[in-house]
């Protein structure tokens, strides 16, 4: 907004009036100030914002902790699509799914860390991101290049919608099966509904479970199998 008006300002032999009613008419458009500047509480929000700097330090702290969303949710998705007997295998749950994390050995301790951190901090970051785990785990699913993913471009800053907007629709189809066919068969059923609220209308695209290696297989059954079937096979 900054550049556009001093643009237009330069234009108007720098008549700061003329150029900002002329950026308000046909520079920034209506549908941007009714529907983005003046929802988000206009210029003060925008004085109160951080900066760039500020910003990209907190979206790399909290963008640590996603890929440990992910994970739960690939859990929750193999559960629900490979242990389909519920007379051998639990439904999916936070509790084990977040427990998990750290048993399947998928991530790496952080900086001046030992070990992952365990189920508690896990279901903590869970709560702090229930609304939006859904597109990032679709994210994870869409492969831009062979080796990056939506979400991998999405974390490190990269994701446009100039160079990316084609995979837009598959990935929003894709985000709205994992809320009805995944998070809405969880235990915590609010979490689906307010994730449906970020939603447009659309038909959902499924997609297969992930596969796991044949050792975090057994990890994922051992966990969700109920423990008189493991009494008894003792």
């Amino acid at each position: 907004m900054i550049q556009a008006e001093r643009k237009v300002r330069d234009q108007f032999d720098g008549d700061a009036e003329l150029a900002d009613f002329y950026m308000r008419m046909h520079g920034y458009g209506r549908d941007f100030l009714e529907e983005i500047y003046y929802p988000i509480g206009g210029l003060r929000t925008l004085s109160i914002a951080p900066s760039p700097k500020q910003l990209k330090s907190k979206f790399a702290e909290e963008a640590e902790n996603l890929p440990y969303l992910v994970t739960m949710m690939k859990v929750h998705h193999y559960n629900l699509q490979e242990l389909t007997d519920r007379n051998k295998y639990l439904p999916p749950s936070q509790a084990k799914s977040a427990a998990l994390v750290k048993e399947l050995k998928i991530h790496k301790p952080k900086v001046n860390q030992k070990a992952v951190a365990g189920q508690e901090i896990m279901e903590d970051h869970w709560r702090r991101h229930s609304q939006t785990v859904a597109f990032l785990y679709a994210a994870s699913d869409i492969y831009v290049t062979q080796n990056r993913s939506l979400l991998d471009l999405l974390l490190a800053g990269e994701l446009t919608y100039d160079q990316h907007y084609k995979h837009f629709h598959e990935w929003i189809g894709r985000t709205a099966f994992v809320v009805r066919d995944i998070m809405g068969k969880l235990s915590k059923a609010e979490e689906a509904v307010q994730a449906r609220k970020l939603m447009p209308i659309v038909s959902p695209i499924a997609f297969r479970a992930p596969k796991f290696a044949a050792v975090q297989v057994e990890t994922i059954r051992g966990k969700y199998t109920p423990k008189k079937l493991k009494d008894s096979a003792r």
